[in-house]
């Protein structure tokens, strides 16, 4: 499968890979598992962005992990106090990672206001690569998928298919309006196959007909 998934993520490969030869293959599941096996990076990406401040870094850590939530629920979940947490959610706030969502229902005093991450903040895009066809998605930081395409481009070990296949990417993106090149963590590549990391080898793909095929280019 696609190269950068660690051994660490073992049972999330397998049942992606189950998914993508399962006889009944359901396009939006095999998508929607990739997406979420992806997006695992996306914490340590979006932290390292933040990175010079730990505090900063727990709360999108939270948010990250919470959907909605509240400058309260952050100082106490998180050990902080108010003003600490109210700074940075402010700070994150104008950086436009987080935004204001709306309120909670009042229980005597001010409503609180509700926060999250902003879903538009980051971008990646799955490729799955078949037989017959590329399929590429994209997806939002909060899992969701904004774009599928599919086309028809038979596989080929000829070095001409890889430039098929940027010329391919470029199009998408320039099809989903307002994503640049800097709003995107990355690119992950399916493969269907049996694939010696280290090497970077596909040893094995029924579907594709190649044994011992090198991904360095």
């Amino acid at each position: 499968m696609s190269r950068w998934i660690s051994g660490a993520k073992k049972k999330k490969l397998d049942r992606f890979r189950k998914l993508l030869f399962s006889t009944d293959l359901n396009r939006n599941k095999v998508l929607k598992c990739f997406c979420k096996v992806f997006y695992k990076r996306k914490r340590n990406i979006v932290l390292k962005k933040e990175k010079r401040n730990s505090t900063k870094s727990k709360i999108i850590n939270y948010i990250l992990n919470n959907s909605v939530t509240s400058k309260a629920e952050l100082a106490g979940e998180l050990g902080l106090s108010m003003p600490t947490v109210i700074n940075n959610v402010n700070e994150l706030i104008s950086q436009n990672i987080v935004v204001e969502m709306g309120e909670y229902e009042s229980t005597g005093g001010r409503k609180a206001k509700s926060i999250g991450i902003n879903k538009n903040y980051l971008h990646a895009m799955g490729i799955v690569i078949t037989a017959n066809h590329l399929e590429m998605v994209l997806v939002n930081i909060g899992y969701e998928i904004e774009k599928i395409k599919r086309v028809r481009l038979r596989f080929s070990t000829d070095l001409a298919y890889c430039g098929k296949i940027k010329s391919c990417v470029e199009d998408f993106l320039q099809e989903c309006e307002g994503i640049k090149n800097s709003d995107l963590l990355g690119i992950g590549i399916s493969i269907p196959g049996i694939i010696n990391q280290k090497e970077h080898i596909v040893l094995k793909s029924h579907a594709l007909q190649i044994e011992n095929y090198s991904l360095r280019f």
